[in-house]
């Protein structure tokens, strides 16, 4: 057995899995735990033979996690907890900042412990832990503040779309239930401070001043790595920047985890190490390398401290530590033990740790840097020994050197890669040249003197100017490294989510590779793990090739727009990317992207943004940038159009996307055997001496509509038209029958109108629209016109993503269930195909 503790490890992991998906069996793992306990001690003690004895306690560790994470999952809430308030209505919470607020560019994250709360009637108690996004940026504000917040709360809650990571357990998992908005700062006040946060409040002091220092950096981008680096705060990193290190497979660099702490503690022991070994009477007494490695704790420590403790930080730590402890035990070669209790600690204090991208990509890259390791043959001497201090002896150094950090990078980037596709929806070919530049940089010039740096911020500010020269020279380096590795062509290759089985017969190729030594089948097993990986992706891929039905997913991304329309054949078209706000969530980044990741599409046939409105064409800005895209269809210039839609503009043609201007009257074409029509906007030249205010209410009748026609069903995609556009399209009724009908500007009062409704005579509709969204829609009239009519709505504010396909001639509806779930059929097939409920 190589590492007897990975056993512990294994059953825990196991455990945590069964109780994410069997979250309701809650009860039945508390009674099977406390059935199983004596029965596993009565074992223990009785049975004979060692390796059986440890079969029952296992069980046990597995029901233990599994109980521990369902009642994360589904908890027993008192009466007077915090969920019962979260019913979105503003409400006066007063409570207690616990961590350091996360400062963004446009928002600000305070993790808040409420205390009581305010009402007509008077003041309640209450308690619970809630996520408060407050708008704007709060600097000011100190861990221990009492603060008294006016709030809207809710219960955390996923979209509902395929490839979506599950929002609403992993917020459960991590202990948070509700989560709250303020408006701006003018809606908090600080009440005073609480006792016991005398020290993180220190801490904070202490970070403020190294903030303030970093401002004389000039270079922004020095000024923000430094920050990222030395405290934590990513707010002063610009999109650009962290592109490049993401296209350029350095992306990890970005976010404080086992990487810098390694970093930190390596070379905190080789100064401590050169230092020690200079004194003879240390030498004589003490083991030098066991006194180095205990000097590296506080250092560490106080490192996490100063960039904040963020749990990535704090895991790295803990691991660290760890291995600190089996070098003074002298058990320096047991590291895969220590790296297996590492885990099991570290998920015994966070459940939500198993769940979270930085602890699995930092443990994978520590478990291939041991794999490798272990298989790495040194290099030969190739003739007698050179003596020291020779040039033949300082080039085997280096060479020997060169050649470990080579092996580490590569295998750190092998062992990572699949999690980074299954993340990330994307594979850097240029991570381990990148890696092989930047790292030392990092190691040995930015963290060394970025930590002397701010060790002189607090002794003796003056000599902490010249350091940070140095400082910022390193990370302009770094910089400028990462944006041209970027721009290398096919630096960053797009790629589609990994099934759990692509997964694990990556990682079944490689440790057999690098673990199995001279087993002979080891081989065999990279082998055959390399054909069934091979034979899944391409299964996969000419699957969705080769599929002859036309498909339309309406995605949910909030009070905004995007279907993605899969023509028969494996031609592809984006219609809308949701909303992107600058500082804020980018729609077609974490959820127009993941979903194609799922879908496995890295490249896009058409993009269509159907007018010039953010939440329409914002997502699309991210797609036309990490997708090869060919063309973006887009209505007639108007002579109005808003800065942001022309920058997006600028960003197509910069990126070699064609723009074709559509519009009504230019005839129909065809797509794979599916029928296209552009119903609206007229043709014309701009708007005629258009003012912003006409341009502003004229902007959604200039939706692009388009009718899609395949076989005997057609499909009505209206964007955002009202009142004034629809009757415009009644000229020629019989031109908008459909079947489906997206229903336009989102169900406002505005449309839907029943002169449209008798025209289009829909059997199935479809709307999009925010969760509790503050417009009201879809209008309650509204809802009442199609149900009136027979006709079935979905809406993708309470189904979640909506799912339409047909063969020409039946048509099938489904609703994706949420994260984990499946495409659920809620409509049977229409054989007609002509309009009409199905």
């Amino acid at each position: 057995m190589i590492f007897p503790s990975g056993l512990p490890l294994f059953a825990y992991v196991a455990g945590s899995l069964l109780g994410w998906h069997c979250a309701e069996w809650r009860d039945l793992f508390g009674v099977g735990l406390l059935c199983c306990v004596p029965l596993a001690l009565a074992f223990f003690l009785g049975c004979r033979r060692p390796r059986w004895k440890l079969l029952p306690l296992l069980m046990c560790l597995v029901l233990l996690a599994a109980l521990r994470t369902s009642l994360r999952l589904k908890p027993a809430f008192s009466p007077g907890h915090l969920v019962h308030h979260a019913s979105g209505q503003p409400l006066l919470l007063e409570g207690v900042l616990v961590r350091q607020p996360e400062v963004r560019t446009a928002f600000t994250r305070l993790v808040f412990e409420a205390r009581t709360l305010r009402t007509l009637g008077g003041t309640v108690g209450t308690q619970g832990r809630a996520d408060l996004w407050v708008s704007g940026r709060m600097p000011d504000l100190r861990v221990g503040d009492i603060l008294l917040a006016e709030v809207r709360l809710k219960i955390p809650r996923c979209f509902g779309n395929p490839g979506e990571v599950d929002r609403k357990a992993r917020s459960f998992l991590e202990g948070t239930y509700v989560r709250g908005s303020v408006r701006d700062g003018q809606h908090l006040f600080r009440l005073g401070v609480a006792e016991g946060y005398r020290f993180e409040r220190f801490v904070q002091e202490v970070r403020s001043d190294l903030a303030a220092f970093f401002e004389k950096e000039p270079d922004p981008k020095a000024r923000g790595l430094l920050r990222a680096w030395f405290l934590g705060d990513r707010s002063g990193l610009t999109d650009a920047l962290a592109e490049a290190f993401r296209s350029s497979g350095l992306a990890h660099l970005l976010a404080i985890s086992g990487l810098h702490v390694g970093l930190v503690g390596l070379f905190t022991y080789r100064v401590l190490k050169l230092l020690l070994k200079r004194s003879a009477w240390i030498l004589l007494r003490f083991s030098v390398e066991k006194i180095a490695v205990l000097g590296c704790l506080p250092v560490v420590l106080g490192y996490v401290l100063l960039v904040g403790a963020p749990m990535t930080a704090v895991r790295a730590a803990t691991m660290f530590a760890l291995f600190v402890g089996s070098l003074l035990l002298d058990r320096a070669r047991a590291v895969w033990n220590s790296l297996a209790i590492a885990g099991l600690l570290i998920l015994l204090w966070d459940p939500a740790a198993l769940f979270s991208v930085s602890f699995l990509l930092s443990f994978t890259a520590v478990a291939g840097l041991l794999a490798a390791g272990a298989a790495r043959k040194p290099i030969p001497p190739g003739g007698p020994s050179a003596e020291p201090g020779t040039l033949e002896w300082f080039w085997r150094r280096a060479r020997a050197r060169a050649s470990r950090l080579f092996t580490a990078t590569l295998a750190a980037t092998i062992a990572t890669a699949p999690l980074t596709a299954f993340t990330f929806n994307r594979i850097t070919l240029l991570a381990v040249f990148a890696n092989l530049v930047v790292v030392p940089v990092v190691g040995w010039l930015v963290i060394p003197f970025g930590l002397a740096t701010a060790v002189a911020v607090l002794v003796c500010p003056p000599a902490a100017v010249p350091l940070l020269r140095i400082t910022s020279a390193g990370t302009k380096c770094v910089a400028a490294a990462a944006e041209t590795c970027a721009q290398i062509p096919f630096a960053s290759l797009r790629v589609g989510t990994p099934s759990l089985l692509e997964m694990a017969m990556c990682y079944l190729a490689f440790f057999a590779w690098f673990g199995a030594g001279t087993s002979p089948w080891r081989k065999r097993i990279v082998w055959v793990s390399l054909i069934v990986f091979g034979f899944s992706v391409t299964s996969s891929i000419l699957r969705n090739r080769s599929d002859p039905h036309l498909s339309i997913t309406f995605l949910a991304v909030g009070q905004a727009d995007s279907m993605l329309v899969e023509f028969p054949e494996g031609k592809r078209m984006i219609v809308d990317g949701g909303l992107a706000r600058k500082g804020y969530q980018d729609a077609g980044r974490s959820i127009v992207s993941p979903f194609l990741g799922q879908r496995r599409i890295c490249r896009i046939d058409y993009m269509v943004a159907s007018h010039g409105q953010a939440d329409h064409y914002g997502g699309l800005a991210f797609l036309a940038n990490a997708l090869d895209t060919g063309e973006l269809w887009v209505g007639p210039e108007r002579g109005c159009e808003g800065e942001g839609y022309l920058e997006f503009l600028n960003l197509c043609r910069g990126n070699g996307v064609r723009i074709r201007r559509l519009c009504r009257g230019m005839g129909a074409f065809s797509v794979n055997g599916v029928e296209v029509e552009i119903l609206n906007p007229p043709c014309g030249g701009k708007g005629e001496g258009q003012g912003s205010a006409e341009c502003a209410r004229g902007i959604n009748d200039h939706s692009l509509v388009m009718r899609l026609t395949f076989g005997r069903v057609s499909v009505l995609l209206t964007g955002d038209i009202e009142e004034q556009a629809e009757k415009d399209l009644l000229i020629a009724p019989n031109r908008v029958e459909a079947v489906l009908l997206k229903v336009p500007h989102h169900g406002s009062l505005s449309s839907s109108h029943e002169t449209f409704l008798d025209a289009v005579a829909p059997g199935m509709a479809v709307v999009s629209a925010g969760y509790r969204n503050h417009f009201g829609f879809p209008s309650e009239e509204v809802v009442r016109r199609y149900r009136d009519r027979g006709i079935l709505l979905y809406r993708t504010d309470l189904d979640g993503a909506v799912r339409f396909e047909t063969d020409g001639r039946s048509v099938w509806m489904e609703t994706f269930q949420g994260p984990g779930g499946a495409m659920v059929s809620r409509a049977g097939p229409c054989a007609s195909g002509t309009g009409g409920p199905p």
